[in-house]
């Protein structure tokens, strides 16, 4: 399953300064979609890989397969479920190396795994889980523009507004903590981010008020905000997920 990731404005330099974990896991990004550039500025590139999911590389600029160097000669890897060409045969996540229901993407040399089978909360965790991997945990709003805009890709023609990520509060109202065990925020919406964490919650929000007998301890992307802004919902609803390795 492919997706076409396209980013409007989309901001150049660094994006993500080594030595600074609250900002991301990466550098800048460059995207080619065959003849369709999306582009920055910096030491990063993207490519749209041969299966048609968006990657990236945080070094020199890949090959035409995605794996290779600024030469385009391809380095035969072991495949895996992130949307490059790893093992240099010119095709993308082939046969039943990505979940059912689920396709790779990389952004920034990071590895993601994308599911549109809805599932609850720790349904999602554990398929993750599977993969040897995570909910996402986002540290930047490239990071989360990058997620927002490809889950919709995916999801377009659905009834699907929301994502699940790994942002939850089950543990202890009011402090919500990625999948790793870090707090990134502390309150309702009056609370604050912990330690200059980033954050992307929808104005008024988290608030537990489901309108239901459910509490609000996961946090979630809202696929039809203007900003993919994110959301505080009941765990047991049944969303579609991303996955990064833990």
């Amino acid at each position: 399953m492919g997706c076409l990731v396209s980013f409007n404005d989309y901001p150049t330099g660094d994006l993500r300064p080594s030595g600074d974990p609250s900002q991301g896991k990466g550098g800048a990004a460059t995207a080619t979609a065959g003849s369709t550039a999306i582009a920055g500025t910096g030491a990063a590139a993207g490519t749209l890989a041969a299966g048609g999911s968006l990657s990236g590389s945080g070094g020199t600029q890949p090959g035409a397969a995605g794996a290779g160097d600024a030469t385009g000669d391809c380095v035969q890897a072991e495949e895996i479920c992130d949307g490059l060409d790893n093992n240099c045969d010119d095709t993308a996540d082939e046969g039943d190396i990505c979940p059912s229901n689920c396709s790779g993407a990389t952004f920034l040399d990071q590895a993601y795994i994308f599911c549109t089978q809805p599932g609850e909360r720790d349904e999602a965790a554990a398929q993750c889980a599977a993969s040897d991997m995570a909910l996402v945990r986002i540290d930047s709003l490239e990071e989360n523009t990058f997620l927002w805009e490809t889950m919709k890709d995916l999801v377009t023609g659905t009834q699907v507004v929301d994502m699940h990520i790994g942002g939850t509060d089950a543990a202890s109202e009011g402090h919500w903590l990625w999948p790793d065990g870090t707090e990134f925020w502390n309150g309702d919406e009056n609370g604050m981010a912990v330690d200059g964490a980033f954050e992307h919650w929808l104005e008024g929000t988290p608030n537990n008020q489901s309108g239901g007998w459910q509490d609000e301890n996961c946090a979630v992307i809202h696929l039809d905000d203007a900003t993919g802004a994110w959301g505080d919902s009941p765990c047991y609803d049944d969303l579609p997920f991303a996955c990064e390795p833990q």
